[in-house]
């Protein structure tokens, strides 16, 4: 598992900037991450990435939500091999463009479940995203 910076950035003198250190947030950060990145977006990969905003003005039929769960189980199966997906929910806001995603998940062999729900909208060009246990 690839170690990422706390966000906003902090100075360290042991690494440079402090880095996270807690493996359910660092789980929770490359989630996000992988569900928020496009296709393309990521130099070194150009596979790499759901690219959620993409889906906000899709007409959210039974096969995009089935497309969507697919391309978002088999990213997370290509890049992150130690999380274990159990569930993918879609919800819609056509009223407001915006979907919400959320994922329960298992770390490594963990018995417990993880929750991360990301909210993506037409307006802002911060998605939100919570992560519980």
């Amino acid at each position: 598992m690839n170690l990422a910076p706390v966000f906003p950035l902090k100075r360290d003198d042991q690494n440079g900037y402090a880095m996270m250190t807690e493996v359910k947030r660092l789980v929770a950060f490359h989630l996000k991450n992988l569900l928020l990145t496009s296709k393309g977006e990521k130099i070194s990969d150009p596979d790499y990435g759901v690219g959620l905003k993409r889906y906000l003005f899709e007409p959210m039929t039974t096969g995009v939500y089935n497309v969507l769960k697919n391309e978002i189980s088999n990213q997370i199966f290509s890049y992150l091999p130690y999380v274990r997906l159990v569930g993918v929910q879609v919800l819609e806001d056509a009223d407001n463009n915006s979907i919400s995603i959320r994922l329960e998940y298992r770390i490594g062999n963990s018995k417990t479940n993880e929750t991360l729900k990301i909210d993506v909208d037409g307006t802002s060009s911060t998605p939100t995203a919570n992560a519980f246990s």
